[in-house]
């Protein structure tokens, strides 16, 4: 999932569960590439046409299952999402601040 807006162009695409279950396709997703991006082709990084996709097999569990994982997920996703937005914060702190106290600069 896309921390940030980003353009959606040639050779990139953006998928959406039809019910809005997107953490669920999420993990559903990342279960089925987890094997080393077995599935796909390219020469720098593996890429997956829209043909690979289409030939996916997804389990499709009943939606009230469905839901109650979405729900769990979306509760994980979103605390990582902000762990993750915390965690470049205080690198970017860091990354300011180290220097200047290397060199002297300021004090502690």
């Amino acid at each position: 999932m896309a921390d940030t807006e980003i353009v959606i162009g040639r050779g990139l695409a953006a998928l959406n569960h039809k019910q809005g279950y997107n953490s669920f396709l999420l993990y559903q997703l990342k279960h089925i590439f987890a094997k080393e991006d077995s599935t796909g082709s390219g020469t720098i990084f593996q890429a997956i046409s829209k043909k690979d996709l289409q030939q996916l097999q997804l389990i499709v569990p009943p939606q009230d299952i469905m839901k109650e994982f979405d729900t769990l997920a979306r509760r994980y996703d979103q605390q990582i999402a902000t762990l993750t937005f915390e965690s470049r914060k205080l690198a970017a702190t860091r990354d300011f601040l180290l220097p200047r106290l290397l060199s002297g600069e300021i004090e502690v």
